[in-house]
């Protein structure tokens, strides 16, 4: 008779996604997405637009045709990207009541987190995997993303953490993982 070989279970977690808790984890990812570039890109499309306009309101004749195509041109890329950022609220949850219906209401899942092993169990099926498969891992105030190499982002709230605490599991996730957490500031 085979024995059964366990590992070590050293962080459990049982939650359940909710409006609030897809909403905080949005705006956490995009805060530290805006301090690592996309603040950047904003300015840049803003400079852009404010400079090639005074350029096509002050010039004359070429020169005020070509400012006027880069006016338009920033205007093009700079007014929809506005738009969207904010619209962002609306879309998010719409998009959480369309991953709400493709659950088919349900959103508990367990994290699991072995010597070797995260393990996922969903409603509909468990995954394993190993560290070295996660790619990314970011803190806020209040919530834990860990991100995948295949782009599946598992999410959630400190306070659902058993085993040990924030502290400790960051630690053993950056011991696991090799990866450095990266942390976003979000008003809880």
């Amino acid at each position: 008779m085979e024995a059964e070989q366990t590992q070590k279970v050293h962080f459990t977690v049982k939650t359940k996604m909710t409006e609030e808790s897809y909403l905080y984890g949005s705006t956490g990812f995009r805060a530290y997405s805006a301090r690592n570039g996309g603040k950047k890109v904003w300015i840049v499309l803003l400079i852009g637009l404010v400079l090639t306009g005074i350029g096509a309101y002050i010039s004359q004749g070429m020169l005020q045709k070509i400012y006027i195509f880069f006016f338009g041109l920033f205007a093009l890329v700079f007014l929809p990207l506005f738009v969207m950022r904010v619209t962002r609220g609306l879309t998010l949850r719409i998009a959480y009541k369309n991953i709400l219906k493709d659950c088919e209401g349900n959103t508990e899942q367990t994290y699991t987190f072995t010597d070797d092993t995260m393990r996922v169990e969903h409603w509909y099926k468990t995954v394993d995997m190993k560290y070295p498969f996660l790619a990314f891992f970011l803190e806020m105030p209040e919530m834990f993303m860990i991100f995948t190499r295949n782009s599946t982002l598992y999410y959630f709230k400190k306070d659902e953490l058993e085993g040990g605490t924030p502290e400790e599991f960051r630690q053993f996730i950056e011991e696991k993982t090799g990866i450095k957490a990266e942390y976003a500031y979000v008003k809880g």
